[in-house]
């Protein structure tokens, strides 16, 4: 299954600038966005054999995802995170990463071949992130989820990631949480 749309990530914090009369001087600024990045997901399926009644409308296996998303580097608010001016487009663009690996259940078209009905798949498992939006970059590894809904052979599939990815600020005091993100996913999907 092959999806192309948004992976949503909702930031809230803080980041440090160098301030403007001082660059020596960090300053804190409140960071509250939503970020839109642009990708395509394929996920492939392994269908457990199962010896039952339930053969061509139920069925349950593994499930592997590979995800490249698009953002715009431009936009983060702590300079050391955006890309140099003389940048290609592809190092301005490059975002987040991602390899869902998930246990799925599946119902109606998308347990069998044929896809001339309708259909639904509910999946839960991790999702290993390379994280390389505005003002974050760094690997996570979440607990995820995701439910499709196919008429045929196409429609759309949901995901949210069950924690939050946070990154901190080492100091005397303690850990000072920096910035949290928070991901869902919305996307069309083709089976092939």
């Amino acid at each position: 299954m092959g999806g192309l749309g948004f992976l949503i990530i909702k930031q809230k914090g803080i980041v440090l600038v160098p301030s403007t009369y001082d660059t020596t001087f960090l300053i804190s600024t409140p960071v509250d966005r939503k970020l839109f990045t642009f990708g395509e997901t394929i996920t492939a399926f392994y269908a457990l054999p199962l010896h039952n009644s339930l053969t061509g409308k139920f069925c349950m296996g593994p499930q592997l995802g590979l995800g490249f998303y698009y953002t715009r580097l431009k936009k983060s608010v702590d300079p050391k995170y955006a890309p140099p001016l003389y940048s290609s487009k592809f190092r301005m663009t490059f975002g987040p990463c991602r390899i869902p690996i998930e246990f799925a259940f599946r119902f109606g078209t998308l347990s069998n071949s044929l896809h001339s009905k309708l259909g639904m798949s509910l999946a839960a498992g991790v999702d290993m992130l390379y994280l390389h939006i505005p003002d974050e970059k760094a690997f996570a590894m979440l607990p995820c989820g995701t439910f499709a809904f196919v008429a045929g052979k196409t429609g759309i599939r949901f995901g949210i990631h069950f924690m939050q990815f946070q990154s901190v600020f080492e100091s005397n005091a303690g850990d000072i949480t920096r910035l949290t993100n928070s991901l869902k996913s919305f996307e069309l999907v083709r089976v092939f």
